[in-house]
């Protein structure tokens, strides 16, 4: 392709454009696109793949223009280019185009700075930015953006995304690619937009290009899954490329990844026996009756004694720590945390393994795509001898053992079985009534009010949420958590007398009773008291909006049970209990009773939250059900004074 012909292009059409009226453009962009403050008119990326010598050379070269049709736009006059130990950037051109009466104004930006970045989340990194600011950026001003990255590791390759928070008039992305290199492409949700894909061979080169016009900004939504669930975007990765006569494979398939795994990995914890270390694990594994035990105290252990904090630098974030280190400084990462456990089991005597995994923020699979973007994590594995796989994660401070992490359900576990063997398994999704939420409430009218005693079980990921949610909570921030977390019937619902049983490190249930009061809750009418017994409302606010089109995606199944028994006064009898209800389907399973019993009427409710990510074809069916359960839900038991 010639280079020079695409920049002329480029530059033809933004000369024609800077002659055009400021004022027609701003009605022009304020027409097109209403309430929005700006619009990408122009992005174009060009990624290059070479081979100079027997050396891979990576670069990509990226072009925007921007329009703004807001005064609103003083944010986004500073704007950062971020770089790492893998990536560099340079060839930085930024420009703002100032509205006048006839014709704009270019102002060059001639400062940029470099600073680190500062994450909450990571305690190191070597991610820095290049910062800079668009002077004179107003209300019909334009900004344009230029500047070349260049790849040092080509395993360590991004995604192109199609859309971005803007809407885009026109995007090209554009893939270079010499013929001795081997490219691979995943692409994900084009499926979404209208794309047009080509490709074709000129000069010794491939050339593929994605192209799309007026395309949609891309929303945000509650619930909503990660970026790369729902984006439209293309991952290019090199499968491989010949370099004098021979053919270098870099990542053809899952092997190749797990060799370069193995490779940064190998010499890990590979030291002399440590007596110390010895020592530490005899004491923690003392009194164990049997090796799930062992692994369970030593999980335990990390998980109470090394603090997690995000450690990233350089290779660093893909090479786990020596546990001696670790153990000693009290502190680590994900990879450091499984290279303790690893470490430990192995001075136990218990084989684990090392083990890469995705978060549920990626959508991607091994098969699909054998580069490192498909996972973000690490944890070990313990496999037993009836072959039971248990995925260690100490991250998570109140995570029980046997559980893996939420946010790992359902994701593939590329696991290090051996110097030249591994294995991918995928970690099983916890079922909802493993998540139970279970409470049985006594009820008593007194008046237009009504009093309560309330006994509450929390098992499995409600647990150990829970857990997070009061750790280092004030006596009094604990209570205001509390009344919200159990909150019942409306706004005047006035919890008391909390008691707490089997917080961390109990492995059973939580058990929390209390004490309440709802003040005005029931309806009287002379001779009848009307109260809707549903005191919860678990399915409130749980309506899918028609236009909504973002997957929604839950952190884990759930179970949900209550018993709610009502003490009939004195004189008084049932005259009317709402209809039974059950909805069996695969996204929910919600049933609902009464029942009369001498001078009682008891709500028996069940609730099974089934999915974890319910797609845009499934929100009819989701809300056809919910309206079913509201209505349900909203029915009232009518209780009548008995004639003498």
């Amino acid at each position: 392709m010639n280079k020079f012909l695409i920049l002329l292009g480029v530059f033809t059409f933004f000369t024609l454009f800077l002659v055009a009226q400021p004022a027609a453009d701003l009605k022009k962009y304020e027409d097109s696109y209403p309430g929005l403050f700006a619009v990408t008119i122009e992005e174009k990326i060009e990624m290059h793949f070479e081979l100079v010598g027997d050396e891979l050379l990576i670069y990509e070269d990226l072009y925007r223009k921007n329009f703004y049709m807001t005064d609103l736009t003083g944010y986004m006059k500073e704007n950062e280019i971020y770089y790492s130990t893998f990536n560099s950037v340079e060839n930085i051109k930024a420009t703002t185009f100032i509205p006048g009466n006839k014709s704009y104004k270019t102002k060059k930006v001639k400062d940029f700075k470099e600073k680190d970045e500062l994450s909450s989340s990571v305690f190191h990194d070597d991610t820095r930015f290049i910062t800079f600011s668009y002077e004179g950026l107003q209300k019909g001003a334009m900004s344009e953006l230029s500047y070349r990255r260049i790849y040092k590791e080509p395993r360590l390759i991004g995604p192109e995304y199609l859309q971005s928070t803007l809407p885009i008039e026109h995007k090209t992305y554009i893939v270079i690619v010499d013929d001795a290199i081997e490219i691979g492409f995943a692409e994900f949700n084009l499926d979404q937009i209208d794309v047009s894909y080509t490709e074709r061979n000129e000069k010794g080169k491939k050339i593929y290009t994605w192209e799309l016009s007026n395309s949609d900004e891309l929303k945000s939504e509650s619930m909503s899954p990660g970026l790369a669930w729902y984006a439209p975007h293309v991952i290019p990765y090199v499968k491989s490329y010949t370099a004098n006569n021979e053919k270098i494979s870099v990542l053809s398939n899952t092997s190749d990844l797990f060799n370069w795994y193995n490779k940064i990995t190998q010499d890990l914890n590979e030291g002399e026996h440590d007596p110390e270390l010895q020592t530490l694990v005899d004491s923690i594994i003392k009194g164990a009756e049997s090796e799930l035990d062992i692994v369970k105290k030593i999980f335990y252990w990390t998980q109470d004694n090394i603090k997690y904090i995000a450690i990233e630098y350089g290779m660093g974030g893909f090479v786990p720590r020596e546990a001696k280190y670790v153990c000693e400084n009290r502190y680590g990462d994900c990879k450091d945390m499984a290279s303790t456990i690893t470490h430990l089991l192995n001075y136990a005597g218990v084989e684990s393994y090392l083990t890469w995994i995705g978060s549920n923020n990626l959508p991607y699979r091994y098969s699909e795509i054998p580069t490192p973007i498909v996972d973000d994590h690490m944890i070990a594995t313990y496999i037993d001898k009836e072959g039971n796989y248990f995925f260690l994660d100490a991250t998570g401070r109140y995570y029980q053992f046997g559980l893996p992490s939420a946010f790992i359900q359902g994701k593939e576990a590329l696991i290090k079985i051996g110097e030249n063997d591994f294995e991918v398994v995928e970690v099983p999704r916890v079922d909802a009534n493993q998540n139970k939420i279970s409470e049985k409430v006594h009820l008593y009218i007194e008046g237009s009010n009504i009093k309560g005693k309330a006994y509450s079980k929390l098992d499995g990921y409600h647990k150990s949420t829970f857990e997070y949610n009061i750790e280092n909570l004030s006596k009094d921030d604990k209570l205001k958590f509390y009344k919200a977390y159990f909150a019942k019937g409306n706004n005047k619902f006035m919890p008391e007398n909390f008691t707490e049983k089997n917080l961390y490190p109990n492995e059973n249930p939580i058990e929390i009773s209390y004490d309440f009061r709802i003040d005005d809750y029931i309806m009287t009418n002379e001779d009848e008291l009307y109260i809707n017994m549903n005191l919860d409302g678990i399915m409130s606010g749980q309506k899918i909006e028609a236009d909504r089109s973002i997957p929604i995606q839950n952190k884990y199944k759930a179970s949900f049970e209550t018993e709610n028994i009502l003490t009939i006064p004195s004189g008084w009898g049932v005259d009317y209990l709402p209809e039974n209800i059950k909805i069996d389907n695969e996204f929910i399973y919600y049933e609902s009773s009464y029942e009369t019993k001498g001078e009682q009427v008891t709500l028996y409710q069940k609730t099974n939250i089934r999915f974890m990510n319910l797609e845009k074809q499934n929100f009819d069916q989701w809300n056809k059900s919910l309206s079913a359960i509201k209505r349900n839900q909203n029915e009232i038991v009518i209780i009548k004074q008995k004639n003498e």
